[in-house]
């Protein structure tokens, strides 16, 4: 299988079954305390079993959730068409990938370790399977054509061995989407990958394929 990132957004990115403003009136509806004067999604901040919005460190949500969206579209119709592919999300957050991928005729599912945000998940009517990622069971993922990762950790430390623990339990040809532009990879894993192109001309988003 042959793909290259920017033929397939250009001739598939922009046909997506959704327009942006669903994409903002869905996160939106949420929970209006999400936001702040400027539109901005404020993500919840963790403190205990509870979480706090932080207007320190907002971030601009839904501008950078339209790209991301409009790449998985391209994806879906380029490699998979009207198959029905599967889809996970690790890291899903407050879980609007999840929620769209499913529109764009993915079966989707995420997978987070805040149960906290479930109250959102629950609003999206959206699988999510909940727990430690270094403690779960990972064999599921045998069943997915596409693993979406955008920045589910922080630690530098352990990025590697998410990406190799996802890996030993992926098949081949699996399509890994990621962004860890803020994390140093390891090369000698990035070499058991294909690589497809950046995903997005900015922000640090590459397509891999499991060779």
């Amino acid at each position: 299988m042959n793909l290259n990132s920017h033929d397939i957004i250009r001739n598939y990115g922009k046909n997506v079954p959704f327009t942006d403003k669903e994409v903002i009136d869905t996160i939106h509806n949420l929970d209006p305390e999400n936001f702040d004067r400027f539109g901005n999604f404020i993500p919840p901040k963790i403190e205990g079993d509870r979480y706090t919005y932080d207007n320190n460190k907002t971030y601009r949500e839904v501008c950078s959730l339209f790209p991301r969206l409009y790449v998985l579209n391209a994806i879906k119709q380029a490699v998979f068409g009207d198959t029905k592919s599967k889809l996970c999300d690790i890291g899903c957050g407050i879980g609007t990938t999840v929620y769209f991928a499913e529109k764009m005729g993915f079966d989707a599912i995420g997978v987070e370790k805040q149960t906290i945000l479930k109250k959102f998940h629950d609003k999206l009517n959206i699988k999510v399977i909940y727990g430690d990622f270094f403690n779960m069971d990972f064999s599921f993922l045998k069943d997915m054509d596409v693993i979406y990762l955008f920045r589910p950790i922080k630690d530098e430390k352990i990025s590697d061995k998410l990406l190799n623990k996802i890996y030993r339990n992926t098949k081949k040809d699996v399509i890994i989407y990621y962004n860890l532009s803020h994390l140093r990879i390891d090369n000698a894993l990035l070499k058991k990958l294909k690589f497809i192109g950046r995903g997005m001309p900015y922000g640090g988003d590459d397509i891999y394929m499991k060779k």
